[in-house]
């Protein structure tokens, strides 16, 4: 992943070719460890190496498409691509013992592709859960700040921006203003038309002041 991220911050407009590039150059690192491996069996001189050649690409294999998992493309083809040099090369230097090992491979892959499937599963079920907590915690803290009846910032909002715009103008050393407002004659409205009517009427008030007042900082 740390590829990717190297990429897509070298091409920042341009991230179909940086993934198409992260693709490309993760593959060509699995077929070349797989031709070694092919090598390794088909070649004389290297037969010793091959035990330890195997078990090398076993655990890059799995390790690779584990850390690889949540790219759709890569998980799979990237045990491909390392098995592959072997699988076309058993029917030319045919073995028991290759194709043994080319049948373990064959099985192994399979294995990891469904493995990774499932992590990627497990991935974005992860990812969808961390977006949905973020945004409740979001709207939790909208709520905690917001009036119900008026839909304005209630006192809690207030305390803490009243303390930010003070420290903000001490530093600027600008003045301050307080605005506070009543509505005339509120309370003989409640009493005469009902607490229904006067909180239609709270709430046309805060519309008209929702619209007139839209800077961060009123």
């Amino acid at each position: 992943m740390a590829l990717f991220r190297r990429i897509d911050r070298l091409l920042p407009e341009r991230h179909a070719l940086a993934n198409l590039l992260a693709i490309a150059s993760t593959l060509t690192n699995a077929l070349h460890w797989g031709v070694l491996t092919a090598t390794a069996g088909i070649w004389p001189a290297m037969h010793v190496i091959e035990p330890y050649m195997v078990l090398a690409v076993v655990g890059l294999t799995m390790g690779g498409s584990m850390g690889l998992a949540i790219h759709p493309t890569i998980r799979v083809l990237f045990p491909v691509a390392i098995v592959s040099p072997l699988a076309v090369t058993l029917p030319f230097f045919f073995s028991p013992q290759r194709a043994l090992v080319a049948a373990l491979g064959v099985i192994f892959a399979i294995y990891v592709v469904m493995v990774s499937r499932m992590l990627l599963q497990d991935y974005w079920r992860l990812l969808t859960a961390s977006a949905l907590l973020k945004r409740r915690a979001y709207e939790l803290g909208e709520l905690s700040l917001t009036d119900s009846l008026t839909g304005l910032r209630n006192r809690l909002y207030f305390d803490r921006q009243y303390k930010t715009e003070w420290q903000r103008a001490c530093r600027q050393g600008k003045p301050i203003a307080l605005l506070m407002l009543d509505l005339d004659h509120f309370k003989a409205l409640n009493d005469s038309h009902g607490h229904p009517f006067g909180d239609e009427c709270l709430r046309a008030v805060a519309q008209l002041l929702a619209l007139e007042i839209q800077r961060t900082g009123d």
